[in-house]
Formats: C-alpha cells, sequence, structure tokens
C-alpha cells in the first residue's frame, strides 16, 4: 500500500464533507416536513417552520410572511427569535410592488431572489434591527400557481446561500404552501365544527319549544307520562306505547339498568344528569348513539316531581367525525410521502434520472397502477418516463401523442392547463386506452407547469372505478409544482453552464482587446508629444526672433497657438497618467496614507500659503495599496479642494478618515473643504475623463483628476463618491478594504 492509498486525498475529503453537510440539510428538510404534517393550525405551522429553520440551518433571521385577501399586500405572519418577536410587535405590511424590497420582488416576480451581498444591493430594504445581515435569501410559496406568501431567511454571513440552499429552501416553501393549505382546510373543517356545536347548543337552549325528543318521567317510580312527536319518531314507537312504562318495559336490561341510575342520581342530587353518548335500541332493532340531558322539576317545596329529559341523535355526527379523522390522517400521510417523494426528486443529478425517478416513485408510494411522465415538445407530446415494463417497452418505442388530439387525457391536460380527472374511463368518450394497460378503469392528467408554461404533463391510472379523487388531483397538482421546479433547475443549470463558458471567452477576449488599446493610447500619446514640442519651440522662436515684426493681430494669434499647445501638453500628460493607471501591475504592500498625505502637501507648500490655506489632517490608516497610486490619488483630491475656492473665504481643507463594517475591514477617507461645490445632479459626470463643470477661463486643469482618482479607487476594490452643493463646499468619501483581496491567477483589475 502507498502513502497515497493510505490516507483519502483532500478532494476526497472535500466531497465526503459535502455529501455529510447535504445529508443533513436533507435530515433537517425531513424533520421541518414531519413538523408541517403534525402541526394543523396555520399559525403554530408557521411559527413552528421558521423556529426549527432558524434552528436546524443556523440561520439569523427566519420570516414567513403571507399574501393578504387584497392579492397585493404581504404582512408579516410568523418570526423566529427575539428579533422575530420584536418584528412581530411592529405588524410590517408591504405591497408586492414596493421598491426597494427582496421580498416583494420575490412575490412580485414568484422567483427565488439570493443575495449574497445584501451591501452592494439597491433592492435590499434594510431595517434597524436586521443591521448585521449580510446574505438573504426569499423564496415564494406557490401551490397551484396560487401565491400564498414568502418564506424570508437572513444570515450574517456573506456568500451564505448557494444552488444547493436555495434548492432546498425552494423544495420546503413548497412543502409549506401544501401544508398550509391542509392547515387551511382543517380550520376550516374546526370553524365548521364550532358552527355546529354553537348551533346544537342554542337549539338546546329553546328545546322545550322545539320538535326534539322530549320525554317526562313521574320521580315517584320512573315511568313515562309524557313524550312528543321527535321522540317517538326517534324510538320507533307511539306515545301510547311509551306513556306509563318504565325503561324496563321499552329497552334492553343493560340499556335500561344504566339510564334508570342516572334517574336515581338526579333524584338524589338534585341536580341536573348528562349522558353524553349512549346506545339507544329502536323498535325496529337499530341501535342509535343518543345525547341525552336530564334535569329535576321540583314542586313548590323543592321536591323532585318530576324528570325532563331531552335527547339529541349523535349518530350521523359521531359517523361524520370518525370519517373527518381519517381522512385527515390518510391527508397527512399522503403528505408526508409526497414530501419524502420530493425530496428524492430533487437528488436526481440530471433530467433523464429525475423523469424515472418521478414515476417509479409515484408509483411505487402511491399504489397507482401504471404512471407516466409526459414533456410537450412543440406539437407533440412525448413520452419520457414510464412506470414498470410497460413505461420501459413504450419509451423505447418512442410513444407520443399529438398536441392537438381529441382522444387523449393527456392532450386535453397539455392543452387546457387544468387537470382532467375521469372516475370511469369506460364513460368518458375522450379516453384514449391503451392495449398494454388493460386493468385501468380511472385516469387522472396533471399538467406540468412553471409560471403559466406548460412543460409537460403527469399521468397516473388506478385498476379501480372511482379509485383516483379529488384528493389524488390536489396531491399531485402540488407534486407536480415541485417536478416543474426541478425540471426548470436543471434547464437554468445547463444555460448556466453554457453561458459560463462564453462569458470565460469573452473576457479573455475584452483582455486582449482592452491590452491592445491601452497600449496604443500610451503609444498614440508619446506620438503626440514630439509634434507638440516643435510647435512650441517654433513659436517661442517666432516670438523671440520676430517679435518686433509681428502687428497685433499676429501676436494675439501666436500667444493662443502657445496657449494651446501648453494645454494640449497638460492633456496628453494626464492622459498618459490615466492609461498608466490601468496599464500598472499590482504590487500591493502596507502602506501609511498619513505620510502619503505629508509628502502630498509638501508639493502644495506654495499654494497653501499663496492662499493662506488651513488644511487639518486627522489620523490616517494603514491600508494595503500602490504606493504611486495611491499619490496620485491624493494629490489630485487636495488640488481640487485648494483650486476650487470661494473668493470671500479663507479655504479650509480636513482630510479624516475611519474604520467601517462590523470587522473594521474597510476604512473611508474623506477630504472635506468649504469652496464652491456644485450640484449633486453632476455627481456622475464629474469622475468622467475631460468632463468640466466649469470653462477654461475660469479655472485651470483638463478634467482628468476625479477620473484618474476613480480608476485608482477601483483597482484598489474600493470606490469613490461625492456629495456637494452650490456655494457650500464638497466632501469626497474614498472607501479602501484595509487588506486586497485574493486574485486568482488569470483575474485582471485593469480597464
Amino acid at each position: 500500500m502507498t502513502h497515497e492509498d493510505a490516507f483519502p486525498s483532500h478532494q476526497d475529503q472535500l466531497t465526503h464533507q459535502a455529501l455529510a453537510k447535504r445529508a443533513a440539510e436533507l435530515e433537517v428538510v425531513a424533520q421541518v416536513s414531519m413538523a408541517m404534517v403534525t402541526v394543523l393550525n396555520s399559525i403554530d405551522l408557521l411559527q413552528t417552520v421558521v423556529n426549527l429553520t432558524q434552528e436546524r440551518f443556523q440561520l439569523n433571521v427566519v420570516n414567513a410572511c403571507l399574501l393578504a385577501e387584497d392579492g397585493r399586500t404581504l404582512y408579516l405572519a410568523a418570526s423566529a427569535g427575539d428579533v422575530g418577536r420584536q418584528l412581530i410587535l411592529e405588524k410590517p405590511v408591504l405591497t408586492i410592488d414596493q421598491i426597494p424590497s427582496l421580498v416583494a420582488r420575490a412575490a412580485r416576480e414568484r422567483q427565488s431572489v439570493v443575495i449574497n451581498n445584501v451591501r452592494e444591493e439597491r433592492d435590499y430594504l434594510a431595517h434597524p434591527l436586521l443591521g448585521a445581515i449580510q446574505s438573504e435569501l426569499v423564496v415564494p410559496i406557490i401551490v397551484a400557481d396560487r401565491l400564498l406568501g414568502v418564506l424570508d431567511v437572513q444570515s450574517h454571513e456573506l456568500n451564505r446561500f448557494g444552488p444547493d440552499e436555495v434548492r432546498i429552501f425552494t423544495i420546503m416553501a413548497l412543502q409549506l404552501g401544501i401544508a398550509l393549505e391542509n392547515a387551511w382546510r382543517f380550520e376550516e373543517i374546526e370553524k365548521f365544527s364550532a358552527e355546529l356545536e354553537e348551533s346544537r347548543q342554542f337549539l338546546d337552549s329553546i328545546i322545550e319549544n322545539m320538535p326534539t325528543p322530549l320525554f317526562v318521567k313521574d320521580a315517584k317510580d320512573l315511568r313515562m307520562v309524557r313524550t312528543n312527536k321527535a321522540n317517538e319518531l326517534l324510538l320507533g314507537m307511539k306515545a301510547e306505547m311509551l306513556i306509563g312504562k318504565t325503561d324496563y318495559d321499552l329497552f334492553p336490561q343493560e340499556e335500561a339498568e344504566f339510564f334508570t341510575a342516572k334517574d336515581r342520581q338526579i333524584l338524589a342530587t338534585g341536580q341536573p344528569v348528562e349522558s353524553p353518548e349512549h346506545p339507544v335500541h329502536t323498535a325496529e332493532g337499530e341501535v342509535r348513539l343518543i345525547h341525552t340531558r336530564k334535569v329535576p322539576i321540583v314542586d313548590s317545596e323543592g321536591h323532585p316531581k318530576f324528570i325532563l329529559g331531552i335527547a339529541e341523535d349523535i349518530t350521523e355526527r359521531k359517523r361524520l367525525e370518525h370519517e373527518i379523522q381519517v381522512s385527515l390522517e390518510r391527508r397527512g400521510r399522503q403528505v408526508q410521502i409526497a414530501t419524502e417523494v420530493a425530496q428524492e426528486i430533487a437528488a436526481a443529478p440530471a433530467l433523464d434520472e429525475l423523469f424515472w425517478r418521478v414515476v417509479d416513485r409515484v408509483q411505487s408510494r402511491f399504489g397507482y397502477y401504471y404512471v407516466q411522465l409526459y414533456m410537450l415538445e412543440k406539437e407533440e407530446v412525448v413520452l419520457q418516463a414510464g412506470s414498470g415494463d410497460v413505461g420501459r417497452r413504450l419509451k423505447a418505442a418512442g410513444h407520443k401523442i399529438p398536441y392537438a388530439s381529441d382522444l387523449s387525457l393527456i392532450a386535453q391536460a397539455a392543452q387546457t392547463g387544468e387537470p382532467v380527472l375521469v372516475p370511469n374511463v369506460a364513460q368518458e368518450p375522450r379516453w384514449l386506452p391503451n392495449a398494454l394497460l388493460p386493468k385501468t378503469k380511472s385516469e387522472l392528467a396533471v399538467p406540468i407547469t412553471l409560471r403559466h408554461e406548460i412543460l409537460g404533463v403527469l399521468d397516473v391510472q388506478h385498476h379501480t372505478l372511482h379509485g383516483l379523487t379529488t384528493e389524488d388531483q390536489l396531491l399531485l397538482t402540488g407534486l407536480c409544482g415541485q417536478i416543474a421546479i426541478a425540471i426548470d433547475y436543471r434547464r437554468v443549470e445547463a444555460r448556466r453552464l453554457l453561458v459560463e463558458e462564453q462569458l470565460k471567452a469573452s473576457l479573455v477576449e475584452l483582455e486582449i482587446n482592452n491590452r491592445e488599446l491601452q497600449e496604443f493610447a500610451f503609444i498614440a500619446s508619446h506620438d503626440l508629444q514630439e509634434p507638440l514640442r516643435k510647435i512650441q519651440a517654433f513659436s517661442d522662436r517666432l516670438q523671440s526672433m520676430y517679435g518686433d515684426a509681428i502687428d497685433e493681430r499676429g501676436q494675439d494669434y501666436l500667444k493662443r497657438l502657445q496657449q494651446a499647445a501648453v494645454r494640449m501638453q497638460m492633456l496628453i500628460a494626464d492622459y498618459l497618467a490615466f492609461s498608466r493607471v490601468s496599464a500598472m501591475t499590482q504590487s500591493f504592500a502596507e502602506l501609511d496614507l498619513a505620510e502619503v498625505v505629508e509628502t502630498v502637501l509638501l508639493g502644495f507648500e506654495a499654494q497653501i500659503g499663496e492662499s493662506q490655506a488651513h488644511v487639518v489632517v486627522t489620523d490616517m490608516p494603514v491600508v494595503e495599496a500602490e504606493m504611486s497610486q495611491m499619490y496620485l490619488l491624493f494629490r489630485h483630491l487636495i488640488s481640487n479642494a485648494l483650486k476650487f475656492r470661494r473668493d470671500d473665504i479663507v479655504p479650509h481643507v480636513q482630510i479624516s478618515s475611519q474604520y467601517v463594517g462590523e470587522t473594521a475591514a474597510h476604512s473611508q477617507i474623506t477630504v472635506t473643504d468649504n469652496g464652491i461645490g456644485f450640484d449633486e445632479q453632476y455627481s456622475d459626470r464629474i469622475f468622467r475623463a475631460f468632463q468640466k463643470l466649469h470653462g477654461r477661463t475660469q479655472y485651470e486643469g483638463t478634467g482628468m483628476g476625479l477620473a484618474i482618482c476613480r480608476k485608482v479607487v477601483e483597482r484598489h476594490h474600493g470606490f469613490i463618491t461625492v456629495a456637494s452643493a452650490p456655494g457650500e463646499g464638497s466632501a469626497f468619501t474614498v472607501t479602501l478594504p484595509v487588506k486586497q483581496p485574493v486574485t486568482k491567477p488569470g483575474d485582471s483589475d485593469q480597464g
């Protein structure tokens, strides 16, 4: 065994770590999915999901926002942690048209929004409680093309959310949407049950005046002395068969003993007695479940004289409650299975594998007779995968259906974009039988849609009549939404890889062109200086040798020629400086900007003395930078501050700095003056080459200084801004990283 065989490679370790992280994330998604299944209150469901998501994914902020009934407003329904409780108290709302807002954008565009550095995102809406947030991912919650809300997760880490996280939270949002739909249906059922209970209580309060089963017994020997029609109908006995009889005369002994015991309890305590549920045999031999209330009717001395009984037949209600409970349990199991199937589908590495996983998992987990998946291609729906041997045979034969076919449920679903459910295919004229599937009795075709685009159709078949129901339709519609996202993700990934390759080729070509352009500019600028020097030399000779012979107009022309030559020389010099900034190779090293500023100020001693300017420099930072470019930067910034001064006050220039960011990773240097200032609408224009806001005769210069400043700052991975107002001076702020980012081989900062 070699040394290399004894230890896994670094790449293998990274692969194992990635797989372990992926497995852990899927386990967390499964745990959250289980929580969704078990919690049936919508608010509790959302709070449970955001709490589990924050805890298990180690996130700083997890919010769930729901779309209001107006369809335009989002409100915060659940938020995790202490910050979340404060946010809930604020009751924040926003419209889906709001800008800036990543949450509104995700809801508006119905697409996930991932920002891994919110400081560089203009659409990011900051909040005082969330000042430390660096990354944010917002995923829309959509079920059957209906927007329910968004799931918003945020982190203090930069670049926190990659493609895997986007995919996982997209799946989670789909599951949450299905769970919300289920919870809302359950709440509707609960509300309906509560309304039924309220109605029952109301009826009980007036039951003596309503046609409900009622009977009266005498307190002496517990014989029936009165009954009503509703009680007769309940027991299947006429009044003459009931009056004067005891319970032992009317019911089996066990029931009679139960009723008699309740009656004696009333007589002993003087208190009403209620039997919430007990069986009663009717005259027809049927057993009904009865809810009975008995109260004592006392005489003037307070002694029980009669017992009033009010009965309610609860047989049907109990049956309905049982059916609802069974339905909810079945629905919960189906949602859980759908979640597991969605996770397995999401893990498919390629489209072909995804299609086969869909049909195999859906067929095996839900017990359908046959499952097949078609994709829409031009004017046909083409089979991509089918379950079992039949599916593989049809796939091998290239099975497809014309899109415009009138004899296909699959084509109908593709045409209309709506599910097609046929409980009995024998009665459906548009059903197209398949000799390979002779046991098909019912069929359901569900379109696979994404943002109103029909991608294909998922078709399931059952071997029993009415074997497919609206519950299957709802379940598979949600699953098709997840399938659509999985298909779209893989298509986008393929396009992304293609664009990346094209972009790499374009960047190489751009870098070559840029380098050639810089070389051309440098050479051209040098070549321009040679004829310029001759113009200056000959104009000087002309002035010295023939000055006396030239008239006043000629002298004016000669003077203008010399001034134009000087200005041309300045333009070439500044353009050369601008080109050198782009052409310089990186040689970043720790640099004390205090020393740079001090050296630059020495060069302005005469100008400072002449204008009596007051220059104040506070503590300057130490940053990684290129020395000569920093000299250029501060020379032009200080030159501007001294040049554009007002005549009525003494110039005052202040150069200050501060560290910014949680880790003080950047430094801000501000050069402030009390000069003439300018309108901020020109704040972008002044950083362009050869741009001036004032005429040449008013202030000297070529308009290249600030363009050089911006080029220097950008090459140092920073940025420069300005704040100004006419007559109130200007403040130029330069933000530079304290440590320059590490660039990969082949990266270029030129241009």
